[in-house]
């Protein structure tokens, strides 16, 4: 859309129409404020008039036709055009996409907070093995630090008989033949081979957005 100095529209396409729920020629008969409902009327005049407006983009709200409120990534430049000021925007409505984000979180959190505080241990390891992120109760039942653990090759817990079977176990679940699986396993504790306990230990192949990892 491109706007006048005095809010007016001067120009429009349809896909902007559309994202307000307008026609065209609606659009063309509106002002900035019609739809803009992050500012004023005077707030949005006072920022048209500013004699040096720099380029800027920013994220907005708007209201459309039928009164909902969408947020609008907006770029926004002043040109000259037949020798009068005009402000050219760039709108993109980003409802959705900030709906996905904000559920994302919302899932993460949970997620995080039910990893966090569980009564049984919890641990990510990568594909390779290697420990992403353990939560408190693992590290009460080895007798380890968080650090500690983090820095330490998973096997050297597992007793030597354990080791095969557990992996042959879990290279299934990372293969897509089973979605979990439970083996029952060895693990030293506190410094490998000082003391032992024996419990099953569950594994399942969890997707993130980066890259798969091993829930234990």
């Amino acid at each position: 859309v491109v706007l006048n100095s005095d809010g007016s529209v001067d120009d429009a396409n349809l896909a902007f129409a559309d994202m307000l729920g307008y026609s065209l020629a609606q659009v063309m008969a509106m002002r900035v404020w019609d739809w803009d409902v992050t500012e004023t009327k005077e707030q949005l005049l006072a920022s048209l008039a500013t004699p040096d407006y720099p380029a800027r983009s920013e994220q907005i709200n708007m209201r459309r036709q039928d009164g909902d409120v969408i947020t609008v990534d907006v770029s926004i430049s002043r040109l000259e055009l037949g020798g009068r000021k005009v402000f050219f925007s760039v709108c993109r409505d980003v409802t959705a996409r900030l709906a996905i984000e904000n559920a994302l979180r919302d899932s993460e959190a949970r997620y995080r907070a039910t990893f966090d505080n569980s009564p049984v241990g919890i641990a990510e390891n990568a594909l390779d093995g290697r420990w992403i992120s353990v939560n408190q109760r693992l590290c009460e039942i080895t007798g380890y630090s968080r650090d500690a653990l983090l820095a330490l090759d998973h096997n050297l817990l597992t007793h030597p008989d354990d080791v095969v079977p557990a992996w042959r176990q879990l290279r299934r679940v990372l293969q897509g033949e089973l979605p979990s699986v439970t083996v029952d396993v060895t693990h030293s504790v506190v410094e490998p081979g000082t003391s032992q306990i024996f419990f099953p230990v569950s594994g399942s192949k969890l997707e993130t957005r980066s890259h798969p990892v091993k829930s234990n």
